[in-house]
């Protein structure tokens, strides 16, 4: 296989990263409290988290389905979540989230449709993310004054991103004339790249439109939630795995912000570095000690990657299901 050359860039960048973010925190400990803090970590609740970690990834290839105006079987887009979450994780700046267009692409599902609902999803989980950690947030108290203004401050950004959102939905023929007499000023009209963009994003508003005028809006935002929920309960069951004392309140907000990292496409090698450093920045907020969370983020990390690759490995084994009985005619559309 010939990577090409920005390929290769990112993987530099991650790898940077992930050595600069990794060094930076376990200069701080002994190594030798990873291991230990894993190898004193409940069975019980890591059974529970590891079958909470199957019901988020049940629950992910539902949404998926809701997005798509005609669903695959379930059995078909499981295998296909498994598959995507591996290559997700394994490469890194989220070049791997192309896989989703590329295995649905076997299932005679439009590349750009795919592309579409690929982004709306996160645009959703966005949203998602937003409302559990404005419930969340009240909760937290007593915590300085400090910490709290910050995360209010984030939470008003996200609320400012999805106003933003919403202008671009609904004032979308505006803004593209606006945007087509800029380029045309600039002497951009004829660029490629900005033509394609502006089309693909062009696209994912005309999708996240679509499902409010199918009325599945509510059903697509329900089903982002109890991921979500599914998502931050798991990461409580494992940190009450490792002997952490914390609330699950806490464990909300804390892995919040390390979750949205992680779909950003600047990260270190599967995750590690950057997640752990914001994960300790959030919940050093919280009035937790430093020398407690960084044993407990790696410790914590390495358990999730592990779930992916359980997962990633039952993907591979039933790829099969994907190459039998290729759909001539898919599943019957929503009824709205």
């Amino acid at each position: 296989m010939v990577f090409s050359r920005r390929q290769m860039l990112s993987f530099g960048i991650a790898l940077f990263l992930s050595v600069v973010f990794m060094w930076l925190l376990l200069r701080e400990i002994p190594n030798r409290e990873i291991w230990s803090a894993l190898a004193h970590m409940s069975p019980v609740l890591a059974i529970a988290a590891f079958g909470i970690y199957g019901l988020i990834y049940l629950s992910r290839a539902v949404r998926f389905n809701s997005l798509l105006p005609k669903p695959l079987p379930l059995s078909k887009m499981f295998t296909i979540v498994c598959l995507h979450t591996l290559i997700t994780t394994t490469i890194p700046a989220r070049m791997g989230e192309f896989s989703y267009p590329y295995l649905l692409r076997k299932q005679k599902v439009e590349y750009a449709e795919s592309l579409s609902t690929l982004i709306a999803s996160r645009l959703f989980d966005l949203v998602a993310v937003g409302i559990w950690f404005a419930v969340m947030l009240p909760f937290l108290r007593p915590i300085p004054q400090l910490t709290m203004n910050m995360l209010y401050t984030l939470l008003s950004m996200a609320t400012a991103g999805f106003l933003v959102l919403g202008m671009l939905i609904f004032w979308k023929l505006q803004l593209k004339v606006m945007v087509d007499a800029i380029r045309t000023w600039m002497g951009l009209q004829n660029t490629r790249w900005l033509t394609k963009l502006q089309r693909l994003v062009g696209m994912v508003l005309d999708t996240v439109k679509r499902y409010a005028r199918r009325k599945v809006l509510i059903r697509l935002m329900l089903h982002s939630l109890v991921q979500w929920f599914l998502m931050f309960f798991f990461s409580f069951l494992v940190l009450r795995a490792l002997g952490m004392q914390v609330t699950l309140p806490q464990s909300f907000v804390g892995s919040s912000l390390a979750m949205v990292v992680f779909l950003v496409p600047v990260q270190g090698m599967l995750g590690f570095g950057t997640t752990e450093a914001v994960w300790v920045l959030m919940f050093t907020a919280l009035g937790f000690a430093k020398e407690q969370l960084i044993p407990l983020s790696f410790a914590s990390h390495i358990f999730s990657v592990i779930c992916i690759a359980i997962m990633g490995t039952w993907g591979l084994l039933h790829m099969r299901t994907l190459a039998n009985s290729a759909p001539t005619g898919r599943a019957k559309p929503h009824s709205d």
